[in-house]
């Protein structure tokens, strides 16, 4: 996976005029970048037996020594094609275009951890455009093999990128009365569902992350794939690919529960998608919004006007080198002083975010900036 796959999404908004911004939370097409490096690098296929996985031989040269029996089950030749499959990697170097990606990788992990399901698809989009992403969950996962369960582990990071990556918010997002029907008197429960300081995050965070509360990064088989080295033109070994962590999507084992259970529920990875878009809006509105599924989450994003503010913000301070807040000035418990020429820009950039609602077009918004007065 390229780790800049989810900024080529704002890049093709930029560069394909017929595509409305709206897009960048709701189209599940994922994208490839064409780099100057050309094709990239493909590993060859290694050898599976009913005893385990061991990489070709050439010679004297093997896959650095790997060879072990597979920790899961195995049905030796005939699961080869999924367990050893030609891996296309990123390529490198200048960007030169966008594609859509239109491959799928979906291989078997020799993996005690995956053992209900064992095939993972490298590829697989998991909705709502850029928020479900592959690029996008792997940078924002919490940890590796993370089962969430309502309380202390649940995927913040991801939510903490949605606020201020695409909502231009900074934590804590909502004001202080606005946690206080999530408070739990149950002496068992977290530390933090018991004060109103820390609910003001948590009620934000917890409650969005659980719609993807069905993900997890899971350790892979170390050695379970080789490729081509590329040392020199001379070394044609071949050496081990370690594949450290895949996304895995628990599947729905439990029945529907709370979408911010009391106390710690150790089926809440399994139990059906829920979650909760809750924040204030920059103008102090409360966005409440529940949701069952990622592509679910962006379209509640898309019809925001936050999503399309925080943009104009965006831009206007690359333009411009003009830094705006786009906070609740309003609260009462919080009040933000503004400057009047504060206010004249944080005013302009609203309003420009408003009509990008509207005309959906990062080129029409950049005209638009260009065009004020100075």
């Amino acid at each position: 996976l390229d780790p800049d796959e989810p900024s080529f999404h704002l890049t093709r908004l930029l560069f394909y005029s017929e595509t409305p911004f709206s897009s960048l939370v709701t189209d599940n097409r994922l994208i490839r970048a064409i780099r100057s490096s050309g094709v990239p690098r493909v590993g060859p296929r290694c050898q599976v037996n009913k005893d385990g996985l061991q990489g070709p031989t050439s010679g004297t040269h093997v896959l650095n020594g790997y060879y072990g029996s597979a920790p899961v089950p195995v049905n030796g030749q005939a699961d080869m094609p999924k367990l050893m499959p030609s891996i296309p990697f990123s390529q490198t170097g200048e960007l030169l275009g966008l594609d859509n990606r239109t491959e799928n990788l979906a291989f078997l992990i020799p993996s005690t951890a995956l053992a209900a399901v064992k095939e993972v698809n490298f590829f697989k989009t998991y909705g709502g455009g850029v928020l479900g992403s592959p690029a996008f969950i792997f940078n924002t996962l919490a940890k590796r093999n993370i089962k969430t369960n309502g309380e202390l582990d649940m995927h913040r990071r991801w939510s903490v990128a949605v606020m201020t990556d695409l909502l231009c918010r900074d934590l804590p997002a909502i004001r202080l009365g606005d946690g206080s029907p999530y408070l739990v008197k149950n002496p068992d429960a977290a530390p933090f569902r018991k004060m109103n300081s820390c609910l003001q995050c948590h009620s934000t965070l917890d409650r969005a992350a659980g719609v993807v509360r069905s993900l997890s990064g899971v350790n892979a088989a170390s050695g379970a794939f080789c490729n081509q080295a590329v040392k020199s033109k001379s070394d044609n070994r071949l050496y081990r690919i370690n594949f450290p962590m895949v996304v895995h999507d628990w599947p729905t084992k439990a029945s529907s529960g709370p979408v911010w259970p009391d106390l710690k529920d150790v089926d809440y990875y399994q139990r059906p998608s829920q979650g909760v878009l809750y924040y204030r809006s920059y103008d102090g509105k409360l966005i409440n919004i529940g949701v069952s599924n990622l592509d679910e989450m962006g379209s509640a994003l898309a019809n925001t006007n936050d999503l399309y503010v925080c943009a104009a913000k965006r831009y206007y301070n690359m333009m411009t080198g003009i830094s705006v807040s786009l906070s609740d000035i309003n609260d009462p418990f919080n009040p933000i002083g503004l400057s009047e020429e504060d206010l004249f820009h944080r005013n302009q950039v609203i309003d420009l975010g408003l009509k990008l609602k509207k005309h959906q077009s990062l080129r029409e918004l950049i005209r638009q900036i260009i065009s004020l007065p100075t």
